[in-house]
């Protein structure tokens, strides 16, 4: 059981890691928004 549970790493890690990606990816589909809207500006405003 010890070996076992040093051999995976802790949720701490796994935490930061799954927060890491996560804001990663939130940063790039803001981004990705930010740039479509600005190339393709939306018709019903003048």
């Amino acid at each position: 059981m010890q070996l076992s549970n040093e051999m995976k790493p802790t949720k701490k890690t796994l935490f930061l890691r799954k927060c890491k990606i996560y804001q990663f990816y939130r940063f790039i589909r803001l981004n990705s928004k930010i740039l479509r809207v600005s190339q393709f500006p939306p018709k019903h405003e003048k």
